[in-house]
């Protein structure tokens, strides 16, 4: 609200429009959400949060591929991962009902193997390889299932 209230703070400032993202996605006003964490990035390409803010919004808008290139546009910037476990965060505690449970299940498997909390991962792909929803792209279950092979291939070379 401090962010609506004083709008100089916005002369070319990519922080203000990150915050202002975040602001809009907890509001649950998506359109205005994307906008500003739009703009946030660019004006700065690399703001990790503002990445992982537009991939959130496009998840709660069902526009998933947009989701899957700004999560995995975000995991390039956050080469370190020290804002991924906000994003892991995030992910398992939405509460908008109208978010896709199955694609929420794909990204927090995605986001596990990144960090390769490989159990994890595991988790959450098998929720959603159980699914059948023809809402997510088939592509989707594809990469699901090419992570899982993946993720058991390295679990029996390390035994």
């Amino acid at each position: 609200k401090l962010l609506l209230d004083h709008p100089e703070l916005a002369d070319n400032n990519a922080s203000y429009y990150g915050q202002l993202g975040w602001y809009y996605y907890l509001e649950h006003d998506f359109s205005e959400s994307e906008k500003a964490s739009l703009k946030a990035l660019e004006m700065d390409p690399n703001m990790i949060y503002a990445q992982y803010n537009l991939a959130l919004v496009y998840l709660h808008t069902d526009r998933f591929d947009e989701s899957l290139k700004a999560y995995k546009n975000a995991f390039i910037i956050d080469e370190t991962h020290w804002v991924i476990f906000d994003s892991i965060y995030d992910l398992e505690n939405i509460t908008y009902e109208k978010c896709n449970p199955n694609a929420v299940n794909f990204m927090l498997g995605l986001h596990y193997f990144e960090i390769k909390y490989y159990e994890d991962s595991l988790k959450y792909l098998g929720l959603f390889l159980d699914s059948s929803d023809p809402q997510i792209p088939e592509s989707w279950y594809n990469e699901a299932q090419k992570l899982d092979k993946r993720i058991r291939i390295i679990s029996d070379l390390s035994k």
